[in-house]
């Protein structure tokens, strides 16, 4: 099921589905907001939504109003800049994630990468403070840079 198909077919695939004519229903995003479907059981997205928040309404579709469901997704180059999102966002619910996907180099490299703008932020804080150690700092910089806009 897909964004191109008209309503009335759209309305007669769920139907289908939801009287359990069809075990299985694919489909895009299409399916993604708006449907109460308590009969999923597994949603598996061959495309990471490009957000954690899309992420959680498309795999919301599974274990639904406390059944137990599966999801699975699939995350590539173009959108693992999402992946340290999701996985705080899907660790925050208490949910298991596998070992493989906790020790997965985009993690490590996307943790890191945040550990390391969080330090040079610090750090920039640090040094916009005046005190003792770093005042004779500050105006040997500011005296340099008069002297170079003087010249």
């Amino acid at each position: 099921m897909h964004g191109e198909k008209i309503q009335s077919e759209r309305t007669r695939i769920l139907t289908a589905f939801l009287s359990g004519e069809y075990d299985v229903l694919v489909c895009t995003g299409v399916l993604g907001r708006g449907l109460d479907l308590r009969c999923v059981k597994q949603v598996i997205n061959f495309d990471m939504p490009s957000s954690v928040d899309e992420y959680i309404h498309q795999i919301g579709r599974a274990g639904r109003l406390g059944s137990k469901g599966l999801a699975m997704t699939f995350i590539n180059n173009t959108n693992k800049a999402v992946f340290l999102h999701l996985v705080e966002a899907v660790q925050s619910h208490g949910v298991k994630l596998p070992d493989e996907l906790l020790n997965s180099p985009h993690l490590s490299s996307q943790q890191y990468e945040r550990e390391h703008k969080r330090k040079i932020r610090k750090r920039k804080r640090e040094e916009s403070y005046v005190n003792r150690e770093n005042l004779m700092d500050i105006l040997k910089k500011s005296t340099f840079r008069r002297r170079l806009k003087d010249r």
